[in-house]
């Protein structure tokens, strides 16, 4: 077809769908600039901080040195059962090739949230518009612990996503089987039917070797609660649940068969009835079990959504609202939305042990109810426009606290303040920060601009009802200080924070023949950098009959390393005794300081941080 009178060429039908679709196509380049900015930098420049972050890389390297993919293992290998496999799949895939660092290992995480982020865009442009899209992404991309999730070395990133297309696929099968009702057609499957299903199964096996075939059960929960509100119990036929999780226990149970006959029923144990039934009813120890009130999810919300909540508190009760006098659209996700995000925190509310990272798969929804604010009305916007000049004032008192901060005179208050009152941990590592700031001042009213600076060009562009625009400029200020604290701040905090140092100290305290002990606590991320065989122990106190255990009744010597509070507990009122020497310890600051023991003189080596000990014994 040849150019119409407008100069444009095709059918007047066919421009929308191509706008929409360059619109769209502008919107996914703008949020993956904004999450490279956000995720990518100094992603590898600080060590592994955190033993969830050193179990991954001990399986990771376990796998890549024995070539057994099937068993997750540890040092020495030990079975480790709390996460099925897939996250270390890919993370030994992106270290295939130049080798296994904290930067190949925190990859998958990342692009999970990118990929999520885009996703997210997608579904909002698809039911909502492509600004609504815009407008999800941006919140999801620029929420403090999604930022977090997708720049450390852990599952929870990559389930939010797989759990987010499964509810999109459900949603997509949901629309188009009750379409085929409406129009009298038969129960066939149809095109678009199969594709969300085999989505659906796609995506369930997924999160069933990312985390735990139980999740994939989530979806499927909250699926069968809105169509009981909706009353729409009828299309279930239609869905075919039944294939959908047979699919998924097709794609998954296979590793779960396989890795029960290979670990002779070890990690099948640990992993249902310790990091399943423990941790929700209790009864799990150490790490696996953090307990909480049940309100304990509202506050971690709140403060995992910075600087959004007040966005997210509209979009919930506009969404709400528009539900209960029916004026929510068929073709409208927000009452779906809502009752996953109700169901799913009420679910983990519930259960005993209660981590920030359980609820990270409701973030994508709030951000999508955060966007469909956009397509609202009048009265929706009014609120906008008063949210966005409160977005201001906090800014501005932020950009206050900085520059105080900055400032000698505040800096030296803090310090003596947390003289008098911290422990030596929070000396030290205040001590640390504020040597930082004194040394480059600019940091903190380079960070405080950026969010001012930010908040009022979306304060600006709201008066003007530019909604879009104005959450744009907000996600760029909150992006660019994101950026200038994972590239300046973060790594000056590798010092005190990270285990690199006090490795290469142990690994040079070490001869050839001596024997490594852990005690009472996996220190797997110390233990990764140190790289050598060693015993793990839980104790309730250390005797003479440990100690001789561990040096072969004196015949070699042993390397015991514990927390402080460890040390102090169970050593240290009989360090003599039991003939065990301090050899090295934390530096004060580290904010989870280890001690280094040994039966018998210690090598000469430098020993900072001793004073530590020292300062500890006289409070």
């Amino acid at each position: 077809m040849g150019p119409t009178s407008d100069g444009l060429s095709g059918p007047p039908a066919a421009r929308p769908r191509a706008a929409a679709r360059r619109g769209r196509g502008g919107h996914v380049c703008l949020l993956l600039t904004l999450c490279a900015v956000c995720f990518l930098p100094a992603l590898g420049s600080v060590s592994l901080w955190h033993s969830q972050e050193g179990r991954v890389a001990w399986i990771v390297r376990t796998m890549l040195r024995t070539g057994d993919f099937l068993t997750p293992r540890g040092p020495m290998g030990v079975v480790f059962d709390d996460k099925p496999p897939l996250m270390h799949w890919l993370c030994a895939l992106a270290s295939a090739p130049a080798g296994l660092t904290a930067w190949s290992l925190r990859l998958p995480a990342a692009l999970s949230a990118m990929a999520l982020v885009v996703g997210v865009c997608l579904w909002g442009s698809a039911a909502w518009g492509g600004r609504a899209g815009l407008v999800a992404g941006l919140v999801l991309a620029t929420s403090i612990k999604f930022t977090g999730g997708a720049r450390a070395a852990r599952v929870d990133t990559m389930l939010a996503l797989l759990l987010t297309l499964m509810l999109a696929a459900f949603w997509s099968a949901y629309r188009s089987a009750a379409r085929r009702e409406a129009l009298g057609e038969p129960r066939g499957r149809g095109p678009r039917l199969t594709g969300a299903l085999i989505g659906f199964a796609v995506a369930g096996a997924g999160a069933a070797l990312t985390k735990s075939p139980a999740l994939m059960l989530l979806p499927v929960a909250a699926a069968g609660i809105y169509l009981a509100l909706k009353r729409d119990l009828r299309l279930i036929p239609r869905l075919r649940p039944m294939t959908g999780l047979a699919l998924c226990l097709l794609l998954s149970g296979w590793w779960f068969a396989a890795v029960h006959v290979a670990s002779e029923g070890v990690f099948t144990h640990g992993f249902f009835v310790n990091h399943h039934w423990r941790r929700y009813v209790g009864g799990a120890t150490g790490g696996h079990f953090e307990p909480g009130p049940i309100y304990g999810y509202l506050p971690l919300l709140v403060g995992g959504t910075m600087p959004w909540p007040l966005m997210i508190v509209l979009g919930l009760v506009m969404a709400a609202r528009a539900w209960r006098r029916g004026r929510i659209d068929p073709d409208d996700p927000a009452a779906f939305l809502l009752v996953w995000i109700v169901f799913l925190v009420v679910f983990f509310s519930l259960g005993r042990s209660k981590r920030a990272d359980y609820v990270l798969p409701v973030y994508p929804a709030l951000a999508l109810l955060v966007g469909r604010l956009v397509s609202d009305g009048p009265s929706v916007h009014r609120w906008l426009r008063r949210l966005f000049a409160v977005h201001v004032l906090a800014a501005a008192a932020i950009y206050v606290v900085l520059l105080a901060a900055a400032t000698t005179g505040v800096r030296n208050v803090i310090l003596r303040w947390i003289t008098e009152h911290g422990s030596a941990t929070d000396r030290g590592m205040t001590a640390w920060y504020l040597a930082l700031f004194s040394r480059e001042p600019w940091i903190l009213p380079a960070a405080g601009s950026t969010l001012i600076i930010g908040s009022i060009a979306a304060w600006l562009a709201a008066r003007k009802d530019r909604f879009t625009a104005a959450f744009i400029a907000a996600a760029v200020g909150t992006g660019l200080c994101v950026l200038l604290f994972y590239v300046r701040v973060v790594p000056a905090a590798e010092p005190v924070r990270g285990r690199t140092d006090l490795a290469a100290r142990v690994r040079a305290l070490a001869r050839p023949d001596d024997r490594i002990v852990y005690v009472n606590d996996a220190l797997l991320e110390l233990s990764f950098y140190i790289d050598r065989p060693a015993l793990w122990q839980d104790v309730s106190e250390v005797t003479e009959a440990d100690v001789a255990r561990w040096t072969d009744d004196g015949r070699r010597r042993c390397i015991a390393i514990m927390r402080r509070e460890a040390y102090h507990r169970l050593v240290a009122p009989r360090e003599r005794r039991l003939g065990l020497t301090v050899a090295v310890a934390s530096l004060p600051a580290h904010d989870r300081p280890v001690v280094v023991l040994t039966s018998g003189p210690a090598a000469p080596i430098d020993r900072p941080g001793s004073e530590v000990l020292r300062d500890h014994q006289r409070r």
